[in-house]
């Protein structure tokens, strides 16, 4: 007698179509919280003086709460979240990452058990639940869903041992090890010896759905910066630095939004949707490479609260390292967003990125107390700047195709290279 469900729930069957759910939406909820509590407690870390294990912990927490959501995106870009057993799994999942969100401000002290039994938890049942659901419908796709569940117990002995140790340090290592695995077993596509390999094109992908999902996560990042500047702004004193602060901070989240929303985001749908290879655009680009854009937006947000606490003073030379870091790292991962949907390497991009990495060495270094007002205006100046040259490549490769769709925007200020792979 064959496990699993009789009746096929999958998206394809279901005829779900290519939007994301209210359910889903629903879900996501947990994901603002816990972005935001992510935030909190690397500015927390910071104050204490505890700067690079601060922002190693927070650099586990983004890496596993990524880890969580976007599998979660996978299981319902497969099977339908309108069914009853879909949605069930999904409220499941939805208390239990609560727990793990309300644990991330002690997931380095007394909580961390909690947080990595609440990750486990969600990832191997999950994975279990899918392939059960697929078990007599979708036999290959169900045994791929078998070696994930395997794969995340063995990151998962990482994760609750690491759990139990009390040194942060130790907990950290141990856990960073559990992230390698599991990102790691990705890109080995879960292979196990006992288990045979199946292609990619056993699953039947809703490429819509899981671009529209991705990009609802990007507003969740960003929402988290504009409830730190909201929430700050409005518990204190109306200063005119504040004001100028809130007005620095506000400018940044847009801008940034700008550069993802303006054309990335529409050129990789259309990218993935027109792909032979739908599957592997997926799983690399809205998958491994999405990770350092809400990396780069999560520090964003909490150069934002420190820039709101002392706007015109640093307490230290972690505030101007990370109003130009933060920047760059999510420019850098928008290049790479793009290089990985068909767009040749921006040379507008370049223009934020290296004089935001160059600021972000020397400015600690050379004035590390200086005013974080200041620092946060030129990082908006350089991000203006990199949309200002996009647009300008972009209107230029309009007026070399005759007035055609932007088919590559990417061409912006460079032609690509002879016998360059670049989509036309």
């Amino acid at each position: 007698m064959r496990l699993g469900l009789r009746r096929d729930i999958s998206r394809s069957a279901t005829e779900a179509g290519e939007k994301a759910s209210f359910i889903e939406l629903f879900f996501d909820l947990v994901f603002v919280l816990a972005v935001t509590q992510v935030a909190h407690t690397v500015v927390v870390s910071l104050e204490k003086g505890e700067t690079l294990l601060g922002l190693l912990e927070a650099a586990v927490l983004v890496l596993a709460l990524w880890w969580v959501w976007v599998y979660t995106a996978w299981i319902t870009n497969w099977l339908n979240p309108e069914t009853a057993p879909v949605r069930g799994l999904l409220l499941v999942l939805m208390l239990v990452g609560l727990l793990m969100s309300t644990s991330i401000p002690e997931a380095f002290a007394g909580r961390g058990l909690i947080f990595a039994l609440a990750y486990v938890t969600m990832q191997v049942g999950r994975s279990l639940f899918a392939a059960f659901a697929m078990a007599r419908h979708n036999p290959d796709g169900a045994s791929n869903l078998r070696r994930l569940a395997l794969w995340f117990s063995l990151g998962g002995v990482f994760w609750i041992v690491g759990g139990v140790i009390a040194d942060p340090w130790i907990r950290l290592g141990l856990w960073a090890l559990a992230i390698a695995i599991d990102y790691g077993a990705a890109s080995l596509r879960y292979r196990l010896p006992w288990f045979k390999e199946s292609a990619s094109n056993v699953w039947d992908l809703a490429s819509a759905h899981l671009a529209e999902r991705t990009a609802l996560f990007m507003i969740i990042a960003f929402g988290e910066g504009i409830l730190v500047t909201g929430s700050f702004f409005a518990e204190h004193e109306i200063t005119p630095e504040g004001v100028t602060a809130f007005l620095a901070a506000i400018t940044g989240t847009v801008l940034l939004w700008l550069v993802y929303f303006n054309r990335a985001e529409r050129r990789g749908r259309k990218f993935m949707e027109e792909s032979d290879e739908s599957v592997e655009v997926a799983r690399y680009s809205y998958t491994y490479v999405h990770v350092v854009l809400v990396v780069g937006v999560v520090l964003v947000a909490v150069s934002d609260e420190l820039l709101l606490a002392h706007p015109l003073e640093g307490t230290g030379g972690y505030t101007p390292l990370l109003i130009y870091a933060a920047p760059a790292i999510y420019l850098v991962g928008n290049v790479w967003f793009k290089k990985s949907t068909g767009t040749f390497p921006l040379a507008s991009h370049l223009v934020g990125i290296l004089p935001l990495m160059a600021l972000a060495l020397l400015v600690p270094l050379l004035a590390p107390r200086s005013s974080p007002l200041l620092h946060a205006w030129v990082a908006n100046a350089l991000v203006l700047a990199v949309l200002i040259f996009e647009e300008v490549g972009v209107r230029r490769a309009r007026a070399r195709t005759g007035g055609r769709d932007e088919q590559p925007d990417e061409l912006e200020l460079e032609e690509p290279p002879e016998g360059d792979g670049a989509k036309e």
